[in-house]
């Protein structure tokens, strides 16, 4: 149960909550700017909400990986201070929603007690170091990369020099290359474990991010000593900090000065800055003593084999049990439905893993849950427990566990609704079976506006929320693209297919299957087709779905889902 991180609630913590606390009194007394207010509370992982005087808080959960200790923490504060709905976001943390304002130092409290923060969560910082889900468990992984992981983790967490930066920065780590599961083409910095002459390297991709205008990472030094990782990061940010635009905000991540200067430039000028610091007295200090690491792994793997008949879902064992690195032990994929989890579920799943595991629990970038280092005489006990809570669904990486934002149910930013459109897509793929028959490959992601916190681009399909005006009112729509993913050896972002209708979204989604259906070459699959396929092609599938005659004709289609007339 070492892999988890649990920090130290020091003087340090202690005093930064007593801070947060004043300058939240400070704002509700009036002696503190609300801009200065805004600043801090986001450098605590603090949003506001669509709704008045309440909060949303996004939890740090270091590379995906926790404990049940603290994930009952975090369900029990859900329970006391909000609706008892924990949501997992599509980078692994966990975020609480309608926080009243005045309790949100209890809940800073509440985590830390347990070692884990918010810190940093938001802002233009540093964010969330991530991690492959399947990080030091699973037979393919070239080394552990978790310890990386939380070194570099612990080095950025509140250092000075990352506290204001033009926009957010992010960062994640993979175990293998083929797989990248830690999705290291849309980070600013992707670190992905590879090997050479016998040693553990790097593979560095950098300058990736989704929002308005997504670009991809690409490759800027391969088989990198594991001792510069330090280095390697600190360039980096050096070069985000001094181009990155701060004027303007849409264009101030670092995949716009790649973009600007191009890739050859921008490799050029890493280049130079990292041996800038390998020169310095400064650079020296920041090498890293990798035989301070344990990043060799077992070499075994566990026999699939013998899953055989253990339950009879064979459809459940085949899709959501995995082996992992050591003999006889296995880890079990949970489907959590657009990452929400009431905390009664929260409690249960950890009852599972406290009865099965040995403590360790994961949350997924794709707002599942993965329960790790089971062994096999407990997969019985672990599938009879998960059938009770109705967590046995087989259908883990499948069309039909659409990832969605919060959307418009508590984003300020949002424009659409996307978890009503989620909702919609499971309950069509639930009415109709044979609709996501010979698609379930595919990945559907929907975003509530372009920002992309569903990474709508990175979806086999994505939507994200935006609108238009008909007869003087505003009609929901979403912009639809296709063929966009970041791991499985699928590198590139989503092409715009068209927009629709918002409430016709599910209609375009089956029109798209049909004609793949009827249309792909045999033998190529959904995922493939959408990544390969011509948009301009395709087009005149879903143009049909923008059509809007009027308001008189058509009222329901000018309400988003889940809103009622004269709702806003």
């Amino acid at each position: 149960m070492g892999r988890a991180l649990e920090l130290e609630m020091n003087d340090v913590v202690l005093d930064e909550i007593q801070e947060f606390t004043d300058k939240l009194n400070g704002f509700l007394d009036g002696s503190i700017h609300p801009e200065d207010w805004q600043k801090r509370r986001l450098w605590q992982g603090i949003y506001g909400q669509r709704q008045p005087d309440v909060s949303m808080i996004r939890i740090k959960i270091p590379y995906g990986i926790g404990t049940t200790k603290q994930f009952r923490a975090i369900a029990d504060l859900a329970k006391e201070v909000t609706n008892s709905v924990i949501h997992i976001t599509t980078r692994a943390a966990l975020q609480l929603h309608y926080i009243p304002r005045e309790a949100t130092p209890e809940v800073l409290k509440g985590i830390a007690e347990v070692g884990i923060t918010s810190r940093e969560a938001c802002g233009n910082v540093v964010r969330a170091v991530t991690a492959d889900p399947y990080a030091a468990i699973t037979p393919d992984q070239v080394f552990n990369v978790i310890p990386l992981a939380e070194f570099l983790f612990k080095h950025c967490l509140r250092n000075p020099y990352s506290q204001n930066f033009p926009r957010k920065f992010k960062i994640s780590f993979s175990g293998n290359e083929e797989g990248d599961y830690g999705m290291s083409y849309m980070h600013d910095i992707g670190f992905i474990a590879s090997e050479k002459d016998g040693q553990y390297t790097l593979n560095v991709y950098a300058a990736g991010g989704l929002g308005g205008r997504p670009i991809g990472a690409d490759l800027i030094e391969e088989d990198m000593a594991i001792e510069d990782i330090l280095i390697c990061t600190t360039a980096l940010m050096r070069i985000f900090n001094e181009f990155g635009n701060r004027k303007n905000r849409n264009k101030a991540r670092m995949k716009f000065i790649k973009d600007t200067w191009g890739l050859e430039e921008f490799i050029r000028k890493y280049r130079e800055e990292v041996n800038r610091i390998k020169d310095s007295e400064y650079g020296k200090s920041l090498l890293v003593d990798v035989s301070t690491l344990d990043l060799d792994l077992p070499k075994e793997s566990a026999d699939l084999s013998k899953l055989a008949g253990v339950v009879e879902d064979s459809l459940w064992l085949d899709n959501c049990v995995f082996a992992q690195n050591t003999v006889d032990t296995y880890g079990i994929r949970v489907r959590v439905r657009m990452g929400d989890l009431s905390t009664e579920e929260m409690h249960s799943l950890c009852d599972i893993v406290d009865s099965c595991g040995d403590g360790e629990i994961r949350s997924t970038c794709d707002q599942n849950m993965i329960l790790p280092n089971i062994a096999l005489d407990k997969i019985p006990e672990a599938y009879a427990k998960l059938k009770e809570l109705g967590f046995n669904s087989w259908e883990f990486r499948n069309i039909s566990n659409v990832v969605a934002c919060p959307g418009r149910s508590t984003c300020n930013l949002s424009v659409t609704s996307s978890k009503g459109l989620a909702d919609a897509l499971i309950d069509a793929f639930e009415a109709d079976v044979s609709l996501k028959e010979g698609v379930a490959d595919a990945q559907i992601n929907i975003s509530g506006c372009h920002n992309g916190c569903g990474q709508h681009a990175l979806g086999s399909i994505g939507f994200n929320g935006s609108s238009r005006v008909i007869d003087g009112k505003a009609v929901p729509c979403a912009v639809m693209s296709i063929g966009g993913g970041a791991r499985d050896g699928i590198r590139q972002m989503g092409r715009r297919l068209g927009r629709v209708a918002a409430k016709k979204a599910p209609e375009a989604v089956k029109a798209l299957i049909d004609h793949y259906k009827g249309n792909a070459p045999e033998g190529q699959i959904f995922s493939e087709y959408l990544a390969e396929v011509d948009p301009k092609t395709i087009k005149n599938i879903v143009k049909p779905f923008d059509q809007i005659s009027s308001y008189a004709d058509e009222p329901e289609i000018f309400l988003d889902f889940g809103m009622q007339e004269g709702e806003e």
